[in-house]
């Protein structure tokens, strides 16, 4: 998948990898394009949305083991 440079800032922006400057300069471009303010919105939302429903994937996986058939020993 190729970005764009708006979602690849979007994405930056996201995930804390912008510094101050560079926050600044995306949200003054914002002002100038409004329909960026929303884009930015749903960025965020959907990266909520994704760690959410990765932690319940990851949660659920850690309690309920993978098999559950007797077990045997190694020994035996």
């Amino acid at each position: 998948m190729i970005m764009n440079d708006n979602e690849l800032q979007l994405q930056r922006l996201v995930d804390g990898e912008m510094n101050l400057e560079e926050r600044f300069a995306l949200f003054e471009l914002a002002e100038a394009e409004p329909g960026l303010w929303r884009e930015i919105g749903l960025a965020f939302i959907e990266s909520q949305q994704l760690d959410g429903d990765l932690g319940d994937l990851f949660s659920k996986s850690a309690i309920e083991p993978a098999f559950t058939g007797p077990r045997r020993s190694l020994m035996s």
